[in-house]
């Protein structure tokens, strides 16, 4: 971006949203367990939710009744630190949490709390979930008492107390992991199944939980676990486990004991076994069948369709079997612990021995050495498509151990699938491809169509238009030229291209024809696109227009920047090969006042008032004050616009800004070091103020120019004329290189227009500040009495001499009447008192007015300008420059008619 001009004066309006604090109850309930625990990462000393959980781990919040409440907790593991001592606390105070996580943190500061304790209140009853792992810590008997949790979880825990598993079922769990716990001193893990009747678990594991006592027996049925469907059981020490149960579906045990040797009234959908001393019979119509050391017996039946199973026999087995086809397709399979009874050994697994034999029983036969592979295939030839898949079905086609990664078996030796990539295949172009068709006069009774594309030179070609034959009299790979009959359409026609593999379709592409357009920030053209329409692209002017809608009638774009009114653009729209131009121009809605008549002190010019000889106002609705008195600024771009003695009006630049997409301020340059020289008389003068730059300033320049004219100006600026009347300022900003810190951030000029008033009156005038719409502003109106203060704003911006749009909104309005009694001159009391008449010095009126009566009257307004700005590497390339003209704002000063 080189340079950006524009007509600016009004600010855009910031909404800070401050984030509530969290809970005073709940904060000094997270502090303890950051302290406790001696939690790292986090902030403790911070008091909003984002601000406590910095990086790792979660901490969500929502807002409620003015605080922040925690909904869920997961602190980070391994990261001690020491936070000081915890405060006294008989409670965890979360009544909004539904999820804790407490993992590997580590030693706590003071072993006499009790976390499950603490948690286990009435005011939790919303915590479902609970996972706990690598602390110390005891566990009541009566856990849990008020919670309804639902989930929970204890790994590697060190406990110290007894652990009932009866007290944990007897509750609205639904499901329960228990890992790696360890007890001190003489603490168990207790467990009667005969004394527990649960309603709700459905997930149930136990691993490696020492001191474990069941009372001799595990017994699991319907009638203590009424909706269990999963279950995993991994003991110590060997235990027995009475099953009567008909809805557990998945199941694994290790260093456990059937009391029931038949499995099969059982619906087991997986069986994971290790280490059984029970030998099993009818065992094996799962999905999912793993055995590991278990002295199963019995014969393995695999006569049914196990091409999604997986099935694993290892170590000492009783099982015997006998390899037949279905083997092969099994998606998983090693059976080393299996007896082979006959010696039938399916080709799949000699075709490929070297991987077989490291999967079938110990005694499978190897391959005779006569034996040859027959590999078949369903089919040799198959229409590709980039990007998509092809399905390779046949037989013996092996478990693709060692095949391409883009060849993936989806039923070992049956099928596979594999992704297509590459069109070429041995120098022939199996697919063919039709991009662009154009029509032209071959002789007096036909034409000839030329087609670009991709074309298999391996293969005939048939080319038909309208089901009719179009005879070929050119082919390359990439070009293809047919002649046809003369025949008249003004719409596209379709032309199909096939080859033995495959086939496209294309329609003939005729001249374009713009029959209407219409542009409502949606810009639509209707035109003959026909069907299938390629290569479409629209620009307006140099401005591209993204393409949102498109079919065979119409094209709809919205253009990167928005229109201009009264602007003549150039429309280029490409279609199909062909393309064409058009003029467009969009008309200023009307807005000036009643009937359009400028209250009859001015003409409506382009839907804007411009006002005769005498007259201003946004509708020319007021009349020009003689008399004013303006007095530059030889430190600042402020000049003072003097009405009368005690009123005065003046304007000011405070600060140029850098906001990001969430209007939040990413770098500001405050604008109050200027060095200024003047040029002019008292007719016409120009007063330039440069910005003095500082070592740490990223920008090279920043000028304010300040207009001043006695007579009316006609100004064109961003395409639109504009009307100065007499006695007006136009100031002009200019701002060069100034680097970005990132591509979508946006520039914000913020600026001041005041007003002072000097009474006498204990009563101060009322301010009336008019804006005609507060978030898009064309003018802003400053009243005192009968005086106004009035500045009319553009809603455009000149960018690389290009207009674009740019947002005028009020910042703030304030009215600021302070007391100064305090300052009275005691020496000079007998004249400081409000309402005396007596004239005195300068200096000594000031005083006294001072004291009487100040008002102060301001209304900040600032313009956001969105640059969108190309990435460079060189500060230097990065380059824009800022020009404000006020128009007619601040110097118009108006007197009610």
């Amino acid at each position: 971006m080189k340079t950006l001009s524009i007509l600016l004066f009004l600010f855009i309006f910031n909404n800070v949203f401050a984030q509530l604090e969290l809970d005073p109850k709940e904060l000094n309930s997270l502090r303890f367990l950051l302290a406790q625990y001696q939690i790292g990462y986090w902030n403790i000393s911070a008091t909003t939710c984002t601000g406590i959980q910095k990086t790792l781990g979660l901490l969500s919040c929502e807002d409620k009744n003015g605080y922040q409440t925690i909904t869920e907790i997961q602190f980070p593991i391994r990261s001690q630190i020491d936070n000081g001592e915890p405060i006294y606390i008989d409670k965890l105070y979360f009544p909004s949490l539904t999820s804790i996580i407490l993992g590997a943190l580590g030693t706590s500061k003071n072993s006499s709390y009790s976390i499950i304790n603490l948690l286990d209140i009435p005011d939790n009853k919303n915590l479902i979930s609970m996972q706990i792992s690598g602390i110390t810590m005891d566990i009541p008997q009566d856990f849990p008492k008020y919670l309804n949790l639902t989930n929970m979880v204890l790994t590697s825990n060190t406990i110290t107390s007894d652990l009932s598993l009866n007290s944990l079922l007897e509750t609205s769990l639904v499901y329960l992991s228990i890992r790696n716990l360890s007890f001190t001193s003489s603490f168990k893990f207790t467990f009667n199944s005969s004394a527990t009747i649960n309603e709700n678990l459905q997930t149930l594991i136990i691993e490696n939980v020492r001191s474990l006592e069941t009372y001799g027996l595990f017994n699991i049925s319907d009638k203590n676990f009424k909706k269990l469907i999963s279950m995993t059981l991994t003991f110590l020490l060997y235990e027995n486990l009475e099953l009567n149960h008909s809805l557990i579906s998945t199941i694994t045990v290790f260093n456990c004991g059937f009391s029931k040797e038949d499995l099969s009234e059982y619906n087991f959908f997986s069986l994971t076994i290790t280490n059984n001393k029970t030998p099993l019979t009818k065992t094996f119509s799962l999905s999912n069948f793993q055995l590991t050391d278990t002295n199963t017996t019995g014969y393995f039946d695999n006569s049914s369709q196990l091409s999604n199973f997986t099935i694993y026999i290892q170590g000492y087995q009783n099982i015997t079997a006998n390899l037949d086809e279905s083997f092969c397709s099994v998606k998983t399979l090693n059976i080393q612990g299996v007896k082979l009874l006959r010696n039938h050994v399916p080709d799949c697994f000699y075709c490929y021995w070297s991987y077989a034999s490291t999967i079938l029983p110990v005694n499978t036969p190897p391959p005779p050495s006569n034996f040859s592979c027959k590999i078949s295939l369903d089919q040799y030839g198959y229409n590709l498509n980039p990007g998509e898949y092809i399905y390779i079905g046949g037989k013996n086609l092996g478990w693709g151990k060692d095949a391409s990664p883009l060849l993936v078996p989806v039923t070992n030796n049956v099928q596979f699938r594999k992704k297509v990539i590459l069109l070429k295949f041995f120098g022939v172009f199996l697919v063919i491809k039709v991009e662009l068709i154009h029509e032209e006069i071959y002789n007096s009774s036909s034409v000839q169509l030329l087609l670009y594309g991709v074309f298999n030179l391996y293969a005939p070609l048939n080319i038909t238009i309208q089901g009719k034959p179009c005879q070929i009299i050119y082919l390359s790979t990439y070009e293809l030229h047919c002649t046809y009959p003369n025949f008249n359409s003004s719409e596209p026609v379709l032309v199909r291209t096939g080859d033995s593999i495959s086939s496209v379709g294309l329609y003939i592409s005729q001249p374009l024809s713009v029959r209407a357009f219409t542009y409502n920030n949606l810009f639509i053209i209707t035109a003959n696109f026909g069907m299938n329409p390629y290569n479409v692209s629209v620009y307006i002017s140099d401005l591209t227009c993204n393409i949102t809608v498109l079919n065979a009638d119409l094209v709809g774009c919205i253009p990167t920047q928005s229109i201009l009114p009264n602007i003549q653009y150039n429309v280029s729209l490409y279609a199909n090969g062909f393309s064409s131009n058009f003029k467009l121009l969009i008309t200023s809605k009307n807005n000036c006042g009643v009937d359009s008549k400028c209250n009859d002190h001015g003409s409506c010019v382009e839907g804007v008032c411009q006002c005769s000889s005498g007259y201003s106002g946004y509708y020319c609705e007021s009349q020009l004050s003689p008399g004013v008195v303006i007095l530059p600024n030889n430190t600042i771009p402020s000049p003072t616009i003097i009405v009368k003695d005690g009123m005065n009006f003046t304007f000011n630049i405070i600060a140029i800004q850098e906001i990001d997409e969430l209007s939040s301020v990413v770098r500001e340059l405050k604008t109050d070091k200027w060095s200024y020289s003047t040029t002019g008389n008292e007719t016409f003068s120009i007063t330039t103020y440069s910005l003095q730059s500082t070592s740490k300033q990223e920008v090279d320049q920043i000028n304010a120019t300040i207009e001043y004219s006695k007579n009316s100006r006609l100004i064109e600026f961003a395409g639109q004329s504009t009307l100065y009347p007499e006695n007006s300022l136009k100031l002009m900003i200019t701002i060069n290189n100034w680097s970005f810190k990132d591509k979508l951030n946006r520039l914000r000029v913020l600026m001041e227009s005041s007003s002072s008033i000097i009474t006498e009156d204990e009563c101060s005038p009322d301010l009336d500040i008019t804006v005609n719409n507060g978030s898009d502003v064309n003018y802003l109106r400053m009243t005192i009495n009968d005086v106004s203060f009035y500045g009319r704003f553009l809603p455009f911006a000149l960018a690389d001499n290009k207009p674009i749009f740019i947002q005028n909104q009020v910042v703030n309005q304030t009215k600021d009447n302070p007391d100064f009694s305090v300052l009275i001159n005691t020496e000079a009391s007998s004249a400081s008192t409000c309402g005396s008449h007596h004239k005195f010095e300068t200096w000594k009126i000031i005083t006294i007015v001072v004291v009487c009566s100040v008002v102060i009257l301001a209304a900040t307004i600032a313009t956001v300008i969105t640059i969108k700005k190309k990435v460079m590497i060189r500060r230097e390339d990065i380059k824009f420059k800022c020009s404000s003209m006020f128009t007619g704002l601040p110097s118009v000063i108006l007197k009610s008619l």
